[in-house]
């Protein structure tokens, strides 16, 4: 279990980090969200220990992480590969910055790259892989260790719906063995493979984003045939309603609506319904919600 307690980083006297504190499970995949410039780098810096925050503390297993960075995996935002290099030679390179021995690494460079995907790009050159192989040999590169926590920062936010796709499956694969924080802003398809979400504006935590069904009961959208005649005020004094256009309608409400219910009313109010739903509302539009006022 990794503890991040009371988290604070100034930089150039500007407060990037301020008051961070959550807890991540063993094995669980942590999505870490927020719109750009929210801390959300800085914040994996820290964790990974590239960057030491100010006041604060972040342990794993309840020692120190800064202590562990050998059982650490980072992946940054742009991956630093040498163009001419082929995926075996930079992943030996990077292997042995590790203090893997060669024997050790001749072993985990098969294993990896067969696990990535990549098994008969071994000898490939870089420069003619495609974005996606890209990403992939950069987790490759970032698990060659084995490490207990992998920390990825926008894994597929360059890539096609297709290679995010084989990069989220990827992440599935491997938080079966070890602990996975990724920041990421395609929350529809993060969904796939995180656990939880976590949402920072401004250096702050905002709260945690959680799974939920893709239909929000606390919203129906009723369209009718005809436009339809006015509500008084005390057929649903506790529901607000909207009129979207002449024919489309929301009604809202801080309680859960009952759809029968509400569509019997209408009916009888002389409305001509011509379809009537639940409002369908992603992970996007609640993180919107969520960061609007803030």
């Amino acid at each position: 279990m990794i503890q991040i307690s009371h988290l604070k980083l100034s930089l150039q006297r500007r407060l990037i980090l301020d008051d961070i504190s959550f807890t991540i499970h063993e094995h669980e995949c942590l999505g870490l969200i927020g719109p750009n410039g929210a801390g959300k780098t800085t914040l994996l810096k820290c964790l990974s220990g590239i960057i030491e925050s100010d006041p604060g503390s972040i342990t794993m297993y309840d020692r120190p992480i800064r202590q562990q960075k050998q059982v650490i995996g980072y992946l940054s935002q742009q991956t630093d590969f040498k163009p001419w290099m082929t995926c075996e030679q930079s992943l030996r390179f990077f292997g042995s910055l590790s203090g893997l021995d060669r024997a050790t690494l001749t072993e985990r460079i098969q294993i990896v790259l067969q696990e990535v995907g990549l098994g008969d790009q071994q000898t490939e050159v870089i420069e003619r892989l495609s974005g996606g192989m890209r990403q992939r040999l950069g987790i490759a590169q970032a698990i060659l260790h084995e490490p207990t926590l992998l920390i990825l920062d926008e894994p597929a936010s360059a890539l096609d719906p297709s290679g995010r796709h084989d990069i989220n499956q990827l992440i599935l694969r491997l938080k079966k063995r070890m602990t996975i924080i990724v920041s990421t802003h395609l929350l529809e398809d993060a969904k796939m493979c995180c656990d939880r979400f976590l949402v920072i504006k401004h250096g702050r935590l905002l709260g945690p984003l959680a799974h939920q069904p893709d239909v929000n009961p606390y919203q129906i959208q009723v369209e009718t045939l005809t436009p339809a005649p006015p509500l008084s005020t005390t057929v649903f004094p506790k529901i607000q309603m909207d009129r979207i256009n002449p024919c489309d309608y929301q009604f809202s409400s801080q309680h859960p609506l009952d759809l029968s219910q509400i569509a019997t009313t209408l009916i009888a109010e002389g409305w001509s319904i011509a379809s009537i739903a639940y409002q369908p509302i992603g992970l996007e539009e609640r993180f919107l919600d969520m960061v609007a006022d803030v």
